[in-house]
């Protein structure tokens, strides 16, 4: 899966078994404790390294969740965003727009 100039992901990708199978013990694991579970079968991997690990598998559900949907994907949700006027309108501005 090494791409480009990328000569070091051989090693995080020969224990991808044990990495996703740590995933699989707890789904919502940080990098930092992953890193650390994965210390204690004397791997070490640097934080990057398991993020590109991930990226590369399109792992990162999470984060998408996270940011939630999209203007883009979700019109009605870019309504939400948008605030009332700062401050309220005075009573001259409210005649005008009555008559």
């Amino acid at each position: 899966m090494a791409c480009g100039g990328d000569r070091h992901s051989g090693r995080v990708e020969a224990q991808a078994a044990l990495i996703l199978a740590l995933l699989d013990e707890k789904d919502d694991i940080t990098l930092a404790e992953l890193q650390a579970r994965l210390a204690e079968h004397g791997h070490g991997f640097g934080l990057g390294t398991l993020w590109w690990f991930f990226a590369a598998r399109d792992h990162l559900e999470k984060d998408r969740a996270r940011r939630g949907a999209g203007a883009a994907r979700r019109p009605e949700a870019a309504a939400g965003l948008v605030r009332g006027p700062a401050r309220a309108r005075s009573r001259a501005a409210r005649l005008l727009d009555e008559t």
